[in-house]
């Protein structure tokens, strides 16, 4: 375990500091120390920034797997994909006018 060794190693850190008589030697090890905690701290947060990147987008990715279960695949076929599409309740107006319309026009004359 990653927790059990860690744990293992500080002690051994720690007994070895206790054993330094010379204080230049304690000062830099204690300053090494120091950098490498900063330095895991940095990586610790960086791996729990992409830790959450992914399981936003696993969430995103779950979510977009139900609605599609949820929606049969023949609807899908039948949805139109823009509103001209045939069925669709705004057609596009041909352009030619229908005989009625132009039967007015020629009566307003």
């Amino acid at each position: 375990d990653a927790g059990a060794a860690e744990a293992q190693r500080a002690a051994l850190d720690a007994a070895e500091l206790a054993g330094h008589h010379n204080q230049k030697q304690k000062i830099k090890y204690v300053t090494q120390l120091r950098k490498q905690i900063f330095e895991l701290s940095k990586e610790n947060r960086v791996l729990e920034r992409r830790l959450g990147d992914e399981l936003a987008w696993r969430a995103r990715e779950e979510e977009r797997a139900r609605e599609a279960a949820h929606t049969p695949f023949q609807d899908r076929l039948a949805r139109p994909s823009h509103s001209n599409a045939p069925g669709s309740a705004h057609r596009r107006r041909s352009n030619s006018t229908p005989a009625s319309a132009s039967r007015r026009r020629s009566w307003h004359r």
